[in-house]
């Protein structure tokens, strides 16, 4: 409809020209799936009641089977979803905790958890209410990300230190870290392999072992095929253009009938709505249904994943691959360092005493699993914002900056062209700034 191009001008001020080199650079796909999934809600919404039946009969099963496919997941694996990661994390944490309120502390249980030193502030700033507490019952212990190419080796053998006398109960460990956007995680399948091994034994067979792959999904291509312990978190807002407020966690076929949540919704167990059901009172027993047992309750999900499906369906008609994807944006990577590289040399060459802005970039994992993102270290969180405001001034593009860290994120949308736009601005924020 006329209308959604006219929004776009709206919300661009009514330039057009403006690039974004965002961690989400999405291309046509995802606003042409907007319109086709904001025509179907429109529908939905006149159905009233009936359209839960669609929601759960067709939506969910359709969304599971684009997912499995992404990831390469086993038949076997159980997909959960929730509104975002941290809701899902949150109710498996839950689980864990319940020893804890059910003991009145004589036998001393503690509920241990294992991660890293730089995960998304939600579950950094949960772990640190916990340790706020103050309870010698729950003990957190984390691995440096740093130096990144020891991370996996050091952070198994953390596992197997601190799982020789006491069991772990949770372990949490980002793919790609959300700061600096870099991969940390080099090898999926051997850490996974590694740590599941480490994991065997009656001791710690029920610790639930977390990879939060929110920054790879649909970017960096990942098979969880081998996965036989392990869940793995994400979301549709990034790399799938399907907006916010739903995640989904990932769930070994041996751990889906033991997800009972302490905190918890009627969604969780959806049949006490069937005729035969006696409902819920108080003292009823508390049931679960795998692939439903980390809902609460009623669900605002349908909207993103009204958009994810129609994304999905476009990307199979097109032949659209994460590999294909992943491709193109390592191309735009290596012309895009090149130039940098170049303008570095440049800099430094002419400009003595001087220190290049673009001199500053992160070390980068190989190609094959490097996330979209191209980060430099600044001096300073100011100089960060300066950056991204004088980007934008002078060449109407748009980038991001978390403290001194200044990122571009590079997708479908890009072709070589924008790059040599992005490179040239580039070349005159660094007259600019002057560091």
């Amino acid at each position: 409809p006329a209308v959604f191009p006219q929004a776009v001008i709206t919300e661009m001020g009514g330039n057009l020209s403006s690039i974004s080199f965002l961690d989400h650079a999405w291309g046509k796909t995802p606003p042409e799936a907007l319109v086709a999934a904001s025509k179907r809600q429109y529908g939905l919404y006149q159905r009233g009641n009936s359209a839960w039946d669609v929601i759960f009969g067709d939506l969910l099963p359709e969304s599971i089977s684009h997912i499995k496919w992404v990831l390469s997941c086993t038949e076997e694996s159980v997909i959960e979803f929730g509104h975002n990661s941290h809701e899902l994390i949150s109710r498996l944490l839950s689980i864990k905790l319940e020893k804890l309120l059910a003991d009145d502390g004589g036998t001393g249980k503690k509920c241990r958890i294992l991660t890293t030193d730089t995960e998304f502030y939600s579950f950094t700033r949960q772990m640190n209410r916990l340790m706020e507490i103050g309870s010698k019952r729950i003990e957190i212990e984390h691995v440096e990300i740093h130096p990144i190419n020891t991370f996996q080796s050091r952070f198994a053998e953390k596992v197997r230190e601190g799982g020789k006398d006491n069991k772990w109960d949770l372990i949490y460990a980002s793919q790609c870290v959300y700061s600096t956007q870099e991969t940390i995680i080099l090898d999926l399948e051997g850490f996974v392999g590694e740590v599941e091994s480490e994991l065997k034994g009656k001791e710690n067979e029920d610790c639930f072992f977390i990879v939060d792959g929110y920054h790879g999904f649909g970017a960096i291509p990942t098979s969880l095929s081998t996965f036989t312990n392990t869940f793995y978190v994400a979301g549709m807002l990034k790399h799938v253009g399907s907006g916010a407020n739903c995640a989904f966690l990932v769930v070994p076929q041996i751990q889906a009938e033991k997800l009972k949540p302490v905190f918890t919704g009627w969604i969780a167990d959806p049949s006490v709505l069937s005729p035969e059901s006696k409902g819920i009172k108080l003292g009823s027993e508390v049931g679960y249904i795998p692939g439903y047992s980390l809902m609460g309750g009623t669900p605002a999900f349908m909207p993103s994943l009204l958009i994810f499906v129609e994304v999905m369906r476009r990307w199979k008609e097109r032949n659209i691959t994460v590999v294909h994807a992943h491709r193109h944006v390592m191309e735009l990577h290596e012309y895009f360092i090149r130039g940098i590289e170049d303008m570095v040399k440049k800099w430094k060459d002419g400009t003595e005493g001087t220190v290049s802005c673009w001199g500053g970039m992160r070390p980068m994992a190989d190609p094959e699993i490097r996330s979209h993102s191209i980060t430099f270290v600044v001096d300073s969180s100011q100089t960060a914002k300066k950056v991204v405001e004088l980007m934008a001034s002078f060449g109407d593009i748009e980038i991001d900056s978390r403290k001194n860290y200044v990122r571009f994120g590079f997708g479908f949308n890009h072709h070589l062209e924008n790059v040599a736009k992005l490179l040239k601005t580039c070349e005159k924020v660094q007259e600019a700034v002057g560091q």
